[in-house]
């Protein structure tokens, strides 16, 4: 029997190895060798598909094993060598994998002049596996325990499987790059998607920095429930702010809720996030942050924002008054005309995407009733109270934990308090009792604001065609006027100021209206079910039958992930309570003896139309989301921090599309580096 020689991946010779052995080991285990063609036979897929390695295992050849042993050690985060190969008649019957940080390094006899970091610890990880009269190895040792601690990458993967395990509608992606280096990381929990579901008709979206000791841009997708308060619908790092980087982001995202595309997502005035939002998200509008807006005009024109002229409410004006886009043009032409800036560059730049910022143009848009980002900026300050620049990733997912529970008890609280207390009445009328009825306390407060004030309108009739009325509407009669129409047939109304469009409320313009019509409640159509109490309520979907060419497989998966959404809304509500619980597995279990007594008269009435072979359980088509990749570990840029005065450039923050772009000398690095997409997505998304 011959030996061969050591194999090692890092090739330090001078080693102290752990795992000595010797030759007779092998000689006397003929039922390990096998002389027939070993690699001739099928290999058998179930054992190699496992994520986790134990003895017993089994792997259809040498390779095989060394792939399996190397993506194990990417997923926990250990570089892996080959240490030993046995042979015997010229084949190989002996295998021994271990960690890199096995072993000593040997002292050299001869003093050298420079000196060289030790990175082996003695660390006895390790597989060992032999060659089986089958013709396949099996694992006959293993040992999953270090004796130093794991790299970043290791953990972060760790933590997402540990939280998958726990969970299998947690959903998380990560990005490598050619390297194998981890760049980007998207991670979204059930209830996220869940809320998202309900609520993510909006959504803004604003990177921060400082959270991590990698420095990376942090990216929440945020949003805003039936209270008015923030809910998180998924986070990000991100490796840098380029186009490439959102473009992956937003796909990620979009993969994570199912496809379903935000009404409108809020963002700061990023080039590189216009350009990947146009892409990936096609039927959504596009709104810019106005608050960043305000914070570069006031830096931009600092000479006149301030002064004397009042910039400052004519800018505001712009932004925020005028129904008529005429209207608005004019004032726009007369405040630059006023202030001597109709040669300001960028208020030129400014006025190309008026689309997007002006409320002129963004009232038949739903926001929400936000017109920045600012949810995102008040989220970011909250995460930053968790959240410190020295945080390795792992206790950086653990403090972001604490913020989404932080979150969550203060749904739970208002929830807690909407079903047992009421709010204040400013009036006992039958229109605001039946709003105190169907919208959140939160969502009321501001109807009765619109409510209160009707009195100090005055509402003229201008015309009547048929049962359609339209009246203009003025505050005391002063000579702005908003334009209302209403349809007494089917109780459709319209104000020119569009605030329901926007807002999701109706208007002081359209309840003045509605009071003279002698309209007692608020028309069914315009209870928004967002804003409602009944907001969360869940229902069990419908199953729509498959289509007629698709495959066994693909119908079987379709009834899985129909059957996954049901009963995880039905988990949800029972687990916010023992006796829900206990409900819950009452009922199930009845569910269950029903499910296999009809199973039985299907396959007695020969009406189980499946053929066994063709039946494959979806979990096992899960497994090819889950194979993991050797992730060598956290891909760091070279300089750090946010590049806050950085004109141009492919990293960091792009230019303002409201700037001025200077053609200089600086290139733009050729970003086409191929990167690998691992997306861990259950089949029930």
């Amino acid at each position: 029997v011959k030996e061969d020689d050591l194999i090692s991946e890092d090739e330090d010779e001078d080693l102290v190895p752990e795992f000595e052995e010797k030759e007779d080991d092998i000689g006397d285990k003929k039922d390990y060798v096998r002389t027939e063609e070993v690699f001739a036979l099928e290999a058998n897929k179930e054992t190699e598909k496992k994520d986790e390695l134990c003895i017993g295992m089994e792997f259809s050849s040498d390779e095989t094993a060394h792939m399996a042993y190397k993506n194990y050690g990417g997923k926990h985060g250990f570089n892996i060598r080959k240490q030993r190969r046995k042979t015997k008649n010229g084949k190989v019957v002996r295998l021994l994998y271990v960690c890199s940080k096995e072993g000593f390094r040997k002292e050299p006899k001869v003093k050298q002049s420079y000196s060289q970091t030790i990175t082996r610890c003695g660390c006895k990880a390790h597989m060992t596996c032999y060659l089986q009269k089958t013709g396949r190895f099996k694992i006959v040792s293993f040992d999953p325990n270090h004796n130093h601690d794991l790299g970043d990458a290791g953990a972060v993967l760790e933590y997402f499987q540990r939280k998958k395990e726990d969970n299998s509608s947690f959903f998380y992606s990560m990005q490598l790059d050619e390297d194998d280096m981890i760049t980007n990381i998207f991670w979204a929990d059930d209830r996220s998607i869940s809320d998202y579901n309900l609520f993510g008709d909006v959504v803004c979206f604003d990177t921060t920095y400082k959270t991590n000791e990698y420095d990376r841009p942090f990216a929440p997708f945020i949003g805003v429930n039936h209270h008015k308060q923030t809910v998180v619908f998924g986070a990000a790092l991100l490796y840098d702010e380029t186009t490439e980087s959102f473009k992956w982001l937003f796909e990620t995202f979009l993969g994570a809720m199912s496809g379903k595309q935000p009404k409108t997502i809020l963002t700061d005035q990023s080039a590189a996030m216009a350009n990947a939002i146009v892409n990936v998200f096609p039927e959504t509008k596009h709104r810019l942050c106005v608050w960043h807006i305000y914070q570069n005009a006031a830096k931009k024109l600092s000479h006149v924002f301030h002064g004397a002229e009042q910039f400052a409410t004519d800018f505001g004006k712009c932004v925020y008054d005028h129904e008529e886009e005429e209207d608005w043009l004019l004032a726009w032409h007369d405040m630059l005309k006023k202030h001597k800036l109709t040669e300001d560059k960028w208020l030129k730049n400014l006025f190309e995407v008026r689309e997007k910022w002006a409320m002129v143009y963004g009232r038949q848009t739903f926001t929400a009733d936000m017109v920045s980002t600012q949810r995102s900026e008040s989220m970011n300050n909250i995460l930053k109270k968790y959240l410190r620049h020295s945080y390795d990733l792992l206790s950086f997912f653990k403090q972001y934990e604490r913020v989404l529970d932080d979150r969550r008890y203060k749904e739970l609280t208002a929830d807690f308090n909407m079903m047992h207390t009421s709010p204040v009445l400013s009036a006992t009328v039958e229109m605001l009792q039946h709003a105190e009825e169907v919208y959140t306390p939160e969502v009321f407060t501001l109807f009765q604001k619109q409510y209160a004030v009707i009195g100090d309108y005055v509402a003229k009739k201008v015309s009547k065609s048929n049962m359609v009325y339209e009246y203009k509407v003025s505050y005391r009669g002063e000579a702005r006027e908003h334009l209302v129409s209403y349809d007494a047939t089917n109780q459709i109304i319209h104000c020119s100021c569009m605030k329901y469009s926007f807002a999701g409320i109706l208007c002081r313009h359209t309840l003045k209206v509605l009071d003279k019509k002698n309209v007692r409640r608020i028309p069914s159509n315009y209870i928004l079910n967002r804003w409602s109490k009944k907001a969360k309520a869940r229902i069990i979907s419908s199953y729509c039958s498959e289509k007629p060419n698709e495959t066994v497989n693909q119908s079987i998966g379709k009834r899985y992930s129909h059957l996954c959404r049901n009963f995880r809304d039905i988990a949800s509500v029972a687990a916010e309570h023992i006796e829900l619980t206990l409900c819950a597995n009452e009922a199930a279990s009845q569910l269950l003896k029903t499910l296999e007594e009809n199973k039985k008269e299907l396959v007695k009435a020969n009406a189980w139309m499946l053929p066994t072979s063709d039946v494959k359980h979806v979990e096992e088509e899960e497994k090819d989301y889950n194979e993991v990749p050797n992730a060598r570990g956290i891909k760091r840029k070279a300089s750090v921090g946010r590049p806050k005065n950085q004109k141009v450039g492919p990293h960091g923050r792009y230019l303002n599309v409201l700037e001025v772009k200077k053609r200089g000398s600086s290139k733009s690095s050729n970003i086409t580096t191929a990167k690998k997409k691992l997306s861990f997505q259950v089949f029930d998304k």
